[in-house]
Formats: C-alpha cells, sequence, structure tokens
C-alpha cells in the first residue's frame, strides 16, 4: 500500500522525490528496504486491540447464481499484517506501528464461494481510526479498485466495501 494516494497521515518521507536518482540507486534503496522488512518480519509478533469498528459477513449470490461469503475483517498483528502483505504482494507490513498505537487499523476483504475451501483476499483497507474514514484501498500489487474495470467480483468487492463503510458510518475518503 502507498501512503500518500489518499489523505492517510504522514508518509514516511514526505520529501521523497525520484528527481535525480538513477535506477542503480533506487534499486539499492529498494534492496534496503527489503532487508529492513526482512529483519522486522523476524521480530516477534506484535498485537494490537480492536479499532471498535465491527467486521463484516455477507452471503450473496453472483451474477453466475453461486453462492459467495464476503467478509471484512480486521488484521490485529503484525503476523496476519505481513502473511497479507505476501499474499497481495504489498507492503501492508509496514503499517503495523500506526496499527500499535491505534492511530490506523488494516482490514482485510475476503470472499470465499461456498463451493470452495479457498477464501481469496481481494482488497487491504486502510481506516484513519481517529477520522472513522477509509483513506486507502488496494488490490492484489497496489492495484486501486479502478484499475479492476470490467471485473464482475471486484464491483461486488467494492459494492460490499461501501455497504460496510455505512453501517459503521465511515466516511470514504479515497477514490474507489
Amino acid at each position: 500500500m502507498l501512503k500518500g494516494q489518499c489523505e492517510s497521515g504522514d508518509a514516511p518521507e514526505p520529501d521523497f522525490s525520484m528527481k535525480g536518482r538513477t535506477f542503480v540507486a533506487l534499486q539499492k534503496r529498494m534492496q534496503e528496504w527489503h532487508e529492513q522488512l526482512a529483519r522486522e518480519a523476524k521480530r516477534p509478533r506484535k498485537s494490537w486491540d480492536t479499532s471498535g469498528i465491527s467486521p463484516f459477513h455477507r452471503q450473496e449470490r453472483d451474477i453466475h447464481g453461486a453462492m459467495n461469503t464476503w467478509t471484512i475483517q480486521e488484521l490485529l498483528d503484525s503476523r496476519a499484517l505481513q502473511e497479507g502483505g505476501r499474499d497481495m504482494r504489498h507492503c501492508v507490513f509496514t503499517y503495523a506501528s500506526g496499527c500499535v498505537q491505534g492511530t490506523t487499523s488494516i482490514w482485510s476483504l475476503r470472499v470465499r464461494p461456498v463451493s470452495d475451501i479457498k477464501t481469496r483476499r481481494l482488497l487491504a483497507i486502510e481506516v484513519n481510526n481517529a477520522r472513522r474514514t477509509v483513506v486507502q484501498v488496494r488490490g492484489r500489487c497496489n492495484q486501486t479498485l479502478g484499475s479492476y474495470r470490467g471485473n464482475t467480483r471486484m464491483k461486488t468487492a467494492g459494492e460490499i466495501l461501501r455497504q460496510w463503510a455505512q453501517q459503521q458510518r465511515l466516511s470514504i475518503t479515497c477514490s474507489l
């Protein structure tokens, strides 16, 4: 997930710029960042209290008539963030300190076809807890929800997200 895409608070390096940086320098910096993440992942598991926002659970038929179970659940420890980031191929793990502090909560929107045993992660959702605002939504490889145009499952995921936000009285300040 990339800070700065929506109103999500302070970016880790707000003055960072690509200007004047070579490709090799960026690769080196990225490698250092990955090494730092790997070191942090080896540390003991950190867990935190729930944000107080309720999870979501709904069963709905898709356009093909198949029943699906949709869930939105809060990730409450560093291992869950690490697993989510690995599965979704993004850096949600770096949000652990904000979760520990209680300023941020990270949620996972998932779907499981009733006929299948595998649950699929579709979206990672960042909520600013103090403002009760969804500030960022990302799919696999940091894709925005809008980049999935034509994908009916992701369209439904956006509708599920909006239903949950409305139920929990959360505003959405980023584009879906």
